[in-house]
Formats: structure tokens, C-alpha cells, sequence
């Protein structure tokens, strides 16, 4: 028991010897520092130290590697140099971009464990160059509704942010990408895009290199119209003077002209219309007319539209709304003109033969071809007032209207025919209202169902009485019979009980 003892006590005291043996030459992790960033062909420093106690007077060997890499990138001992603190100076390559850290170890004492920094990442930087531009489609013009795509390449650099600017303005959603897209453009997207390439070491020196480009959106054409007006010139022939008309689309535009399908002509201007002369027959179908509009996408057509002047001809017709104020009195008419026949007529409005100018102090004739005026009841716009029609192309051939009276007295006063309709149809309900009581009366007092009801009823009770064996039933009966029909016409109610009395 005793030699178990001794063997246990030697055997701590040795273990005990090397724990500190072991705590007096471990070595604590090294600290690695340098750039995070370093110019390509240039040298930069890295430094690695181990924080040792002040009686540590250990021979200390510093190597510094890059991860994945067996060759060291530098060696230092503290032997050779008074510097408690490793210096590595690297003549920086593309190539030595990665993470790097650094092996401290004891020199010439194999026993103490050799200890490793973190790793320190080590971006190399190459200025940038050769920014350009390029777009998708390759043309710079486009049309509205494609997706615009941009991209930005350069011919060196490494590390590079790239930042967009249209018109002066930077664009946030091309912020650090070399691309950016514009989707469903339109016109508003036209203008100048820009893009700046940079790169920077250390936030101390910084590259850059920027390209534009000019990008214009075309609008398609829309809304193509056809309209034709008609031209008589001085010889007596008449010309169809046709305008094709687009509400929008980027100049130039190619205009056609088709009859019935049938190219007449074409003209590319920088204008949204154009103007084809067609000669004309009066009063006859000439076809059906039709406009194509192109700027170099998919043309687009105008509705078909007949080709034909009539002249004016027929019944003109005047007719007027009243205007009211709020107490119900007439203060404004409007007048409207509608003639029977004609293709493209005019109208012009008289008062009292002296024909009205398109607006004055209490009159206003409007719309495109002049058919309504606005009348403001007051002295100086009493009188007869008419309209004619003639044709837009020939005014010499007039149809007029029927002449009215107006007046603020005259258009405040209930028609003649008003007030007899209204007095007629009083009088008819009166009439027939009448009527219907005489006759009621006249039923009631000669209605014979009422007379043979009550005699059925008297044989009734006669009847019951004699059934059942009372002798004053012929009396009593006849003193009933005695009794009129036109006695019992206002008491009947009254003298029944008087009547049935005797029975009981």
C-alpha cells in the first residue's frame, strides 16, 4: 500500500513539472496588420508581432504566407533585428490578392508550438480605364414600349463601382452595377446616360473613367384621322383638300393616302399632318379614303371615311331650348340650325335681317360650323331671328330657315296652345267626374234587383210562419205587403224589428 502511494506522488510532482515546463514557452497568437487595399506595382508593408512579457527574452521567427499558398511571402527574426515587431514588405502582383496571415514560432526550440495570426484580406487595385457605353438594341433610337438596357465596360481596372446618371441626375437603381434597364419606355426616357467607373486605395487615391450616350425614345404615331374639305377654284372645278392628322409620333413622319385600298400619294414630313389635294364631282360617292401614318414601326391607319360633297338642299330646320333662372324665368335660348342636305355646310344667324357677328354683348354663336347660337333675353335682342345654311365651298347657294319672334315678354308667356290643352283636359276630368255621380244616383233609386230582394224575403217569413202553425200569419203578412217600397226605402233599417216583432 505504501509503494502505490510513492508511485502516485512521483507521478504528480512530474506531470506537475511539465505543466509548467509547457506554461513557460507557449507563445500567444501573433496580430496581423496591413492594407486592405494596395495599388497594383506598388509596395506595401505588412506587420505581424506576438505580445510577450517583459523577462520573455525569447528569439522569436515571423513568416508571413497567403492561405493556399506553401511559399512564404516574407521572414523576420527578432535574432537579426532589434525590432520586437515583424515588417514584410511586398512588392504587390495581381496575383497577390487573397488572404494572408502570419506563423510565429521560437527560434531553435522545436518543443514550443509554433502559433497563427486571423487572416487579413489584401485587395489589389487597378486603376480604371477605357469606360464605355453600349446599349441594347445597339441603335441609339428606339420606340416607346421597349425595354432599354445599358451596360458599361472598361478596358482595365479591378474593384470598380460604377454610378449613372440621365440628364445630369443620378439614377439610384444603377448605383455599383455596370448595367442598368429602363423597361416600358417612352418619350420621357429620351436624353443623355452617363456612366462613371472609380475605384480608390485606401479612400486616398481615386481612379475614374466615364462614358455617355445620346438615347432617344420615338413615339409611334396614334390616333390617325382623316378630314377633307372642298376647294372650288376659279375655273369651276372643285378639289377634295384631304389632311391626314396624327395625335402623337416622333418625327419624320410618312404619311399615304389611300382611295378604296388604291395608293394616291405619300409625303414624309417633320410635321403631325399632311395635305393631299383630290379632285372632286360634286353630289357623287368618289370612294372611301383612308391614312396611313409611319415613322419606321408598324404603320398605323386611320378609320375609313367616305369621299362625297353634297351641297346643301332641303327643309332647314330652326329649333330653341329655353334657359331658366332660378325663379323659373326664361333669361337665355339657344338656337340650333340642322339642314336636310348638304356635306359640309355653314351656318350664319339674322336678327331682323342684319346678320350677327360670331359674338357680341348678348348673343354667341359657336360651335365648328357655326349651327348653334346663345340668345340673352333683353331689348336689344327682340326681334325676328332666322338662319341659313349654305355651302363651305360655294356661298352663293343659301337655304333659309323659318323666321321666329323673341322676346323676354314673348318667351315668358304660356303658348295659346298650351293653355288650351291644359283648360281642355280640366274641363274633360270635370265632365267625366260629373257624370259618373248622376249616373250612380240614377242606379240606386231604379234598381228593381233591390225591390224583388225584399218581396222574396216577405214570402220567406210567411212561409216559416205557416209552418209552424201560428193563424196570424195572413195578417201579419198582409200588414207587411201594406207597406210600399218607397216607405221602406228610408226606414228599412229602423222598422224591421218592428216588423219581426209579431213572430216572436
Amino acid at each position: 500500500m505504501m509503494a502505490c502511494l510513492q508511485v502516485v506522488t512521483v507521478f504528480l510532482a512530474v506531470s506537475c513539472c511539465i505543466c509548467q515546463d509547457s506554461n513557460a514557452f507557449r507563445l500567444r497568437n501573433p496580430i496581423l496588420r496591413g492594407p486592405a487595399t494596395a495599388l497594383r506595382k506598388s509596395i506595401v508593408d505588412f506587420h505581424c508581432m506576438v505580445e510577450r512579457d517583459r523577462d520573455d527574452d525569447r528569439n522569436l521567427f515571423y513568416e508571413l504566407y497567403k492561405v493556399n499558398d506553401t511559399q512564404s511571402k516574407g521572414m523576420f527574426s527578432t535574432l537579426d533585428n532589434d525590432q520586437p515587431e515583424a515588417k514584410f514588405p511586398v512588392w504587390i502582383k495581381p496575383t497577390h490578392e487573397g488572404y494572408y496571415y502570419c506563423k510565429a514560432s521560437v527560434q531553435n526550440r522545436s518543443e514550443v508550438m509554433p502559433t497563427y495570426s486571423s487572416h487579413h484580406y489584401l485587395a489589389v487595385i487597378e486603376p480604371v480605364e477605357g469606360a464605355h457605353v453600349r446599349s441594347d438594341p445597339s441603335p441609339h433610337e428606339l420606340f416607346e414600349g421597349t425595354t432599354l438596357r445599358l451596360s458599361c465596360s472598361i478596358t482595365k481596372g479591378s474593384h470598380v463601382s460604377y454610378t449613372w446618371f440621365f440628364n445630369g441626375r443620378p439614377v439610384v437603381d444603377g448605383i455599383a452595377q455596370n448595367t442598368m434597364s429602363v423597361h416600358n419606355t417612352t418619350i420621357t426616357d429620351s436624353g443623355d446616360y452617363v456612366c462613371f467607373a472609380s475605384n480608390a486605395v485606401e479612400n486616398t487615391s481615386i481612379y475614374t473613367s466615364n462614358s455617355s450616350t445620346s438615347i432617344t425614345i420615338k413615339e409611334i404615331p396614334r390616333e390617325v384621322k382623316v378630314s377633307f374639305t372642298v376647294v372650288k377654284e376659279r375655273d369651276g372645278h372643285y378639289w377634295a383638300q384631304v389632311v391626314c392628322r396624327s395625335v402623337g409620333g416622333t418625327p419624320p413622319i410618312t404619311f399615304a393616302l389611300f382611295n378604296n385600298s388604291e395608293g394616291i400619294d405619300e409625303q414624309n414630313t417633320e410635321h403631325l399632318n399632311a395635305t393631299f389635294l383630290v379632285p372632286i364631282d360634286l353630289d357623287q360617292h368618289m370612294g372611301e379614303l383612308m391614312c396611313q401614318a409611319s415613322n419606321g414601326k408598324t404603320p398605323q391607319h386611320s378609320s375609313p371615311m367616305r369621299l362625297e360633297a353634297v351641297r346643301v338642299g332641303g327643309a332647314l330646320v330652326m329649333t330653341y331650348e329655353r334657359i331658366m333662372d332660378d325663379n323659373f324665368q326664361v333669361i337665355r335660348l339657344q338656337f340650333h340650325c340642322q339642314v336636310e342636305r348638304g356635306t359640309l355646310p355653314l351656318y350664319r344667324w339674322f336678327l331682323n335681317n342684319v346678320p350677327l357677328t360670331m359674338r357680341g354683348p348678348s348673343h354667341w354663336v359657336w360651335s365648328q360650323d357655326n349651327s348653334t347660337l346663345l340668345v340673352d333675353l333683353n331689348p336689344s335682342m327682340s326681334g325676328e331671328i332666322h338662319c341659313e345654311a349654305f355651302n363651305s365651298f360655294d356661298k352663293d347657294i343659301s337655304v333659309s330657315s323659318q323666321r321666329t319672334l323673341i322676346s323676354k315678354e314673348a318667351s315668358n308667356r304660356l303658348p295659346v296652345m298650351v293653355v288650351a290643352v291644359v283648360f281642355g283636359c280640366f274641363f274633360f276630368l270635370v265632365t267625366v267626374l260629373t257624370g259618373c255621380c248622376f249616373y250612380g244616383i240614377y242606379k240606386w233609386k231604379h234598381n228593381p234587383d233591390k225591390q224583388n230582394g225584399r218581396s222574396t224575403e216577405m214570402d220567406d217569413m210567411k212561409a216559416t210562419c205557416i209552418s209552424e202553425g201560428n193563424k196570424d200569419c195572413g195578417e201579419n203578412t198582409s200588414v207587411a205587403k201594406e207597406v210600399g217600397a218607397d216607405d221602406l226605402e228610408g226606414e228599412y233599417v229602423d222598422e224591421w224589428p218592428e216588423i219581426e216583432e209579431p213572430w216572436n
